[in-house]
């Protein structure tokens, strides 16, 4: 039931996206997008404050200026007719930054880039990342990233995570 469900989403997305040009239309750049069931993802070892933390990879092709980032999650019951319920995600944007030069005995680490909510938990979507001047880390670089995200909230979902980039994005389910 749950994979019917979830390929009726993927094609009513099909169809609300279909004939749209958004590299012409959009300033942001082209829109790129992986959308998938919660229990396909990684649960990341480094939680937000506390609530099932799930993580996602992505790969930047080339150096940009800013990225548009943003992720929706929505509860599907098992019941018919399966109306979905949307959740408030809160989501963290990290870079991460090979360090095996520095042999401190990882390989690599994640550098905080932004977050899509504040200290009182208000969100703010979608969220424009963009390169810090004179800070090297904070680039928005041909490198790898990961956002965290949850819902708070252990039920299973199914979520898309839309990127606008005027440089390719390869989405990955895990670091590798």
């Amino acid at each position: 039931m749950k994979n019917l469900t979830f390929l009726l989403f993927i094609i009513m997305l099909g169809f609300s996206c279909s004939g749209t040009d958004l590299k012409k239309n959009n300033p942001n750049g082209e829109r790129y997008y992986y959308s998938d069931l919660s229990s396909n993802l990684n649960i990341s070892s480094d939680k937000i404050d506390k609530g099932t933390t799930y993580e996602l990879f992505f790969t930047l092709e080339k150096e940009v200026k800013c990225l548009t980032i943003d992720i929706n999650a929505t509860h599907i019951p098992g019941t018919f007719p399966s109306e979905g319920i949307p959740k408030k995600t809160y989501f963290i944007v990290e870079k991460i930054t090979d360090i095996d030069k520095y042999k401190s005995g990882k390989s690599y680490t994640y550098t905080q880039l932004a977050q899509n909510f504040n200290r009182e938990w208000e969100t703010f979507n979608p969220l424009q990342v963009c390169s810090l001047e004179n800070d090297p880390l904070s680039g928005i670089t041909s490198s790898k990233y990961r956002i965290r995200f949850t819902v708070f909230d252990s039920q299973p979902l199914v979520f898309m995570a839309t990127i606008f980039s005027f440089e390719k994005i390869t989405f990955n389910k895990s670091i590798n």
